[in-house]
């Protein structure tokens, strides 16, 4: 029993240390998103590059993965090699295809930010 415990139990470790960074959207070819506020339904349509890599490069591709129940503040939505994504954020917290991700910073923030200075 033991013998076939250890191997499984080093190979689900090693799997899991891989899975360090596992989204990757090319954020160059990204060329807007829309930013739905699920509380009061507003979207709001983002196009400023600048701001869109800033995202994915520093709150979105960094995220690692956590398993986490929450309730989104926001929904962003976008197109990344001709595939339609959503992704749903709540403070640190993003989920993105059923997998929930915890961001190195509040991404929520940077959404509201964005989001009060269009308004």
């Amino acid at each position: 029993m033991k013998v076939l415990l250890y191997p499984l139990l080093f190979m689900f470790t090693i799997c899991g240390a891989q899975n360090k960074f596992p989204i990757n959207v090319k954020s160059e070819s990204v060329n807007s998103i829309i930013i739905t506020d699920r509380t009061t339904g507003i979207d709001t349509k983002v196009v400023d590059k600048q701001w869109i890599e800033e995202l994915f490069d520093t709150y979105i591709n960094t995220a690692t993965e956590e398993p986490r129940i929450f309730v989104t503040k926001y929904k962003v939505s976008f197109i990344d090699q001709k595939q339609d994504y959503n992704l749903f954020v709540n403070s640190k917290y993003l989920k993105l295809e059923g997998a929930t991700y915890k961001s190195n910073s509040d991404i929520e923030a940077f959404i509201q930010e964005k989001m009060n200075a269009v308004q």
